[in-house]
């Protein structure tokens, strides 16, 4: 409907791109100052809506768990889990679950099935200077991947084979605000002007 009345749509998925003839738009993060010291009091943790990863999540967190290492698990559950509309769970405020995640070392982030593109968990961890765990493949691809930050996997047993507590207790490295920037409200801004003045409402556009 949007589209038919000249308006443009924007999704960060390019999979949803190219199905619904969205423009495509970067992933962006604004930071929000102080929480980059918010205390850690464990060594990985997961917080957001099932969205059908909680098996996922849990797989993930037993490989922690079997190093010893000690996490913070919150899988909330909403109408998209089946829940009625007067029995979910109510979302957590942005700033309290910014708190919550970054309580640890290390951040989880598992994509929905048949999801592409980075979420926002990716540029959280890398933005407050957590380390990070993800099912994403793309984000090998962004600028701030490094692999002594970031570990990549497909299946959650593959984790077994990987020295988690060395991973999560070895110190983050900077990223250099130029590999970040892409990433920023003003870099999203300028790609909408641009596709703006490109004529792109209501077509496909590029990131």
């Amino acid at each position: 409907m949007l589209q038919k009345n000249g308006c443009a749509v924007w999704s960060f998925d390019p999979g949803n791109c190219e199905k619904y003839q969205f423009n495509l738009y970067r992933q962006f993060i604004v930071k929000i100052p102080g929480l980059e010291q918010w205390p850690v009091a464990r060594d990985f943790s997961f917080c957001g809506f099932n969205k059908g990863r909680a098996d996922m999540v849990s797989a993930v967190a037993r490989r922690f768990t079997e190093q010893k290492l000690v996490g913070d698990i919150a899988i909330k559950h909403g109408v998209k889990d089946g829940r009625s509309r007067h029995d979910y769970d109510r979302p957590m405020p942005y700033v309290e679950y910014l708190q919550r995640t970054l309580a640890a070392k290390c951040v989880l982030d598992i994509a929905k099935k048949n999801q592409r593109g980075l979420t926002l968990r990716p540029l959280e961890a890398m933005v407050y200077k957590r380390k990070l765990i993800t099912n994403c493949a793309e984000v090998r691809e962004a600028p701030f991947y490094r692999r002594s930050n970031i570990i990549v996997f497909e299946d959650p047993r593959e984790l077994s084979g990987c020295d988690l507590r060395e991973f999560v207790n070895t110190p983050f490295v900077d990223i250099p605000q130029a590999d970040l920037q892409p990433f920023t409200l003003d870099a999203l801004l300028a790609q909408i002007r641009q596709a703006h003045e490109n004529g792109a409402e209501g077509r496909a556009g590029g990131a």
